[in-house]
């Protein structure tokens, strides 16, 4: 496009100002006219440091009036154009698809005319995999008593602006609570940049947004009706509009600690130049009210105390939360923002960091979320996290040796071990149950002929070990959190732990033809969310 083709303004025609910003290698001048039309050179100059804020303001005007389109092509197709090999959406390998519809019939055929070897093969394969969880959740216990170093807790030197990104979807009654807790951040407010991220259908969560005195910091961007309808989905559609250094992300229902902000700058300031993001600790606020919310509670103090904590303090690769973490903008946009088709956005992301050479950490703040409270709001938000962390595994076990020499054995094996964790436990749990059914009505399981003594009860230590341990290293990290009394429930995890074969299977049969539905958690439910609303009422 020539200059002289440039036929709309952007500055005004009186003014004096000579605007000049940098598009790719050529200069465009703001001179009296820009190239409107020219949507790469729009995205270009907004993200300039010194561009002026009026300036900004209009170019962000332009882009929402005349380029929704390509921003929602964008936000639903980058990765899929340019990573393929990194998207959900991309079909399996062939080794993928070779393993799917053959071992499925091998097995049959080996159970039915070859049952000693076949069930000698599968038991190995649970043996071995449960010795490698063990192991590295042994190793992860340990790592996550070092005490955390200076860099996490001191001040940053300086207050660089973050944009916070507030993906809400049918949240109308989360919406006063969750402002008046970020209204509470002790950050300056001028450095804030938060912007609500609403569905544009959305009618009920538009009509509370525009109910609330949001302050200056606070913006609201509506998000065009594009399938799929997804929370990663819509952060890439706003990834063009972050105006800040980092970008920081927080779910409805978040009650984040005053000074974590300040925490995670300070911690990506302190950090060497390849930890380009930190990850707060998540936990639920009054735990208590029921079985369900005081065991999920249990278990995010393992996994953010204890699990994370150890990948982090180890260097290892980190499937971050969904929420409360912080990542450098430029690093974000080097790999193309989120996978808009997983619904495990958050744990792909921190894999595909890693891929890059990039280090993840967790940081010493703690960010206080509304617990589950029922038991089928936890089952659909158990299968979106189990199903997501199956597609996690595909995308990146689509070839084995490009994801071993980009991580390192090491590295490679502890990531696999943790995204197999996810799904793998919970889908073989019934195995365990036949098996004890068997050994109540017959006196021995189905396969207590086919090994010998000694290697059936290798097998057994093995598999009680693995539950004594996690429930051990539950226990201690709910007792460094909460006290003693509530690290008293920990062996109840056992159960609730059985309870998620529901939501595997779930998840399992989701995976063919229901990929990337998103069973959204609902929120507002519990005692204390609908305290927490009533007091941002009063307080608004």
């Amino acid at each position: 496009m020539d200059r002289e083709d440039f036929s709309e303004t952007l500055v005004d025609r009186d003014s004096d100002d000579d605007y000049r910003v940098s598009a790719g290698r050529s200069p465009i001048q703001f001179d009296k006219q820009f190239p409107l039309e020219d949507f790469d050179a729009l995205l270009s100059a907004r993200n300039q440091a010194s561009l002026p804020e009026a300036l900004r303001a209009r170019i962000d005007r332009q882009l929402k009036d005349r380029f929704s389109a390509e921003l929602t092509a964008q936000a639903t197709t980058l990765l899929l154009k340019r990573q393929p090999q990194m998207s959900a959406l991309s079909p399996l390998s062939s080794w993928q698809r070779a393993v799917f519809t053959t071992v499925p019939v091998l097995l049959i055929f080996g159970l039915v005319f070859y049952p000693a070897i076949s069930t000698k093969l599968v038991l190995c394969i649970l043996f071995l995999y449960c010795i490698a969880s063990t192991t590295l959740k042994g190793a992860l216990m340990f790592a996550s008593l070092k005490t955390p170093g200076k860099s996490t807790i001191s001040r940053p030197t300086r207050t660089p602006i973050v944009t916070l990104f507030l993906p809400v979807h049918d949240e109308d009654r989360a919406i006063v609570a969750l402002v008046s807790e970020l209204k509470k951040l002790d950050y300056p407010s001028d450095r804030l940049d938060i912007k609500f991220l609403a569905e544009a259908d959305d009618a009920k969560t538009l009509k509370a947004l525009s109910r609330v005195n949001l302050p200056k910091q606070f913006s609201v961007l509506e998000i065009p009706k594009s399938e799929p309808q997804t929370k990663p989905k819509a952060m890439n559609y706003a990834l063009p509009f972050a105006r800040g250094e980092f970008v920081g992300i927080y779910d409805a229902e978040d009650a984040p600690e005053a000074d974590q902000i300040k925490k995670a700058v300070a911690a990506l300031e302190a950090a060497d130049e390849r930890t380009v993001c930190v990850q707060s600790r998540l936990n639920h606020y009054d735990a208590t009210e029921t079985f369900i919310s005081r065991m999920a509670s249990l278990e995010y103090t393992l996994w953010f105390d204890m699990l994370l904590r150890g990948l982090s303090n180890l260097r290892l690769p980190i499937p971050l939360g969904g929420t409360s973490l912080f990542i450098r903008t430029e690093a974000l946009r080097a790999i193309d923002g989120w996978d808009p088709n997983n619904v495990t956005e958050d744990a792909d992301l921190g894999v595909r960091l890693a891929r890059k050479g990039w280090r993840a950490e967790v940081f010493d703040s703690t960010t206080w979320e509304e617990p589950p409270v029922a038991l089928g709001q936890w089952i659909g938000q158990r299968s979106r996290w189990i199903k997501g962390f199956m597609i996690t595994w595909l995308v990146h076990m689509r070839s084995p040796r490009l994801l071993f020499r980009e991580l390192g054995w090491w590295r490679a094996l502890a990531i696999n071990v943790m995204l197999l964790d996810g799904f793998v436990a919970f889908l073989v749990q019934p195995v365990f149950w036949v098996a004890i059914g068997f050994a109540v009505v017959i006196g021995g399981a189905p396969w207590s002929d086919l090994l010998t003594p000694s290697i059936s009860l290798a097998m057994a230590w093995v598999f009680v070990a693995g539950h004594v341990f996690i429930l051990i290293s539950t226990l201690v990290a709910v007792r460094r959190r909460f006290g003693v009394a509530r690290a008293l429930w920990s062996p109840c995890l056992w159960l609730y732990w059985q309870l998620a074969t529901i939501p595997a299977y779930r998840a399992l049969r989701e995976m063919f033809g229901q990929q990337s539905s998103w069973s959204k958690t609902a929120h507002g439910l519990s005692k204390a969310a609908k305290q927490r609303r009533d007091n941002a009422l009063q307080d608004d």
